[in-house]
C-alpha cells in the first residue's frame, strides 16, 4: 500500500518565499497520538496536583482538630479520675453520717482517700475507672435511698423527743423528794416546777397527741401529750388551748400557766414520763431555761 504524504506550507507577513515540509501519513498518526497523550498527561497532572493540593491545605486543619480532640480525651479523663475519687469520698460520707444517725462514734474511714490516691498517682485505666463507677452509682444510689429512711426516723425521733422548755421561768421546785408544800410530808416530787405568772405561755416540749386535756384533782388543769416513747404532763393550767386528740407540734401553744388543783401559786408543773416512768426532766430538756435561766 503507497504511503500518503501530508505537505504543510509556512507563508510569512515579511514577503519571504513560503517555506514547505512533507509529513508522511504514519508521522502524522504518530505525532497526533503523543500530541494527544501529553495533553492529557498535562491535564491529570492538573488534577492530581489541585487535589493533593487541597488535601495539603488541610493538614493543618486536621493537625488542629486532633489537637483538640487530645486535649478533650485528657480532659475527660481528668473528669473521670475526679468522679471516681469524689465517689469514694462519697462513700466515707455516706458512712460517717450513717454513724451519726445511728448514734456511733463516726470515725473518718481512710478508704476514700486511698481511692482517691489510687486515681491519681496509679492511674487506673478509664475502662477501670469506668467499671468501678457502674459498679458503685447503684449500691450508692441504695445506700442514700437507706440513709434517707434513717435520716425521717432520726428526724421523727429528734420531734417527739421532749427537750422543749414548756414555759419560761425559774424552777422554784426540781425533780427529786422533798416536803410538799400541802401536807408538809417528805415525798417524791415526779416533776419540776416552773414559776411564772397567770397567762404566761405554755407550749408542747415535742411533737404528739392530746391524750388529757380536762380538770384533775390535785393536778387542777392537766393536759397530756403522747409522743409515743415518752409522755409529757403540764398541771395547774390556767386555761386549755388544746381539746384530747389534738396533734400538736413541739413548741406548739397549747395552754396558760395558772394555779388551779392543790397550787400555793401560779406555777406549771411539767413531768416527763418514759416508757410509763417518771424521769427528771432535766436529763432531756435543754441545758437553758428559756428567758431568765435557772
Amino acid at each position: 500500500m503507497r504511503n500518503k504524504f501530508f505537505t504543510i506550507l509556512i507563508v510569512s507577513d515579511g514577503g519571504k518565499a513560503p517555506t514547505s515540509f512533507s509529513l508522511s501519513q504514519k508521522a502524522v498518526y504518530v505525532s497526533s497520538t503523543i500530541a494527544c497523550l501529553a495533553f492529557l498527561s498535562v491535564v491529570g497532572l492538573g488534577f492530581s496536583h489541585g487535589r493533593y493540593a487541597r488535601q495539603a491545605a488541610q493538614i493543618p486543619i486536621l493537625l488542629g482538630e486532633n489537637a483538640r480532640a487530645t486535649e478533650d480525651v485528657r480532659r475527660l479523663e481528668g473528669a473521670l479520675d475526679s468522679m471516681v475519687w469524689q465517689m469514694a469520698e462519697l462513700e466515707s460520707l455516706g458512712r460517717e453520717v450513717r454513724d451519726i444517725v445511728s448514734g456511733e462514734d463516726a470515725q473518718r474511714d481512710s478508704s476514700g482517700l486511698s481511692s482517691r490516691s489510687n486515681v491519681r498517682d496509679e492511674s487506673i485505666t478509664t475502662d477501670e475507672a469506668i467499671a468501678y463507677l457502674k459498679e458503685s452509682i447503684p449500691a450508692k444510689v441504695e445506700e442514700l435511698s437507706l440513709l434517707k429512711d434513717d435520716a425521717l426516723a432520726y428526724r421523727l425521733e429528734l420531734a417527739a423527743t421532749p427537750d422543749y422548755w414548756p414555759a419560761d421561768g425559774r424552777i422554784t421546785s426540781p425533780y427529786g423528794m422533798r416536803r410538799a408544800p400541802m401536807t408538809r410530808r417528805y415525798s417524791m416530787h415526779t416533776g419540776v416546777d416552773i414559776g411564772a405568772p397567770h397567762g404566761t405561755p405554755v407550749m408542747a416540749a415535742a411533737d404528739g397527741k392530746v391524750s388529757v386535756a380536762r380538770y384533775r384533782v390535785g393536778w387542777g388543769n392537766l393536759v397530756v401529750i403522747n409522743h409515743g416513747t415518752y409522755t409529757t404532763y403540764y398541771a395547774h393550767l390556767k386555761r386549755f388551748l388544746v381539746k384530747q386528740g389534738d396533734k400538736v407540734e413541739k413548741g406548739q401553744l397549747i395552754a396558760e400557766v395558772g394555779s388551779t388543783g392543790y397550787s400555793t401559786g401560779p406555777h406549771l408543773h411539767f413531768e416527763i414520763h418514759k416508757n410509763g416512768k417518771a424521769i427528771d426532766p432535766l436529763t432531756i430538756l435543754a441545758a437553758e431555761v428559756p428567758g431568765v435561766g435557772l
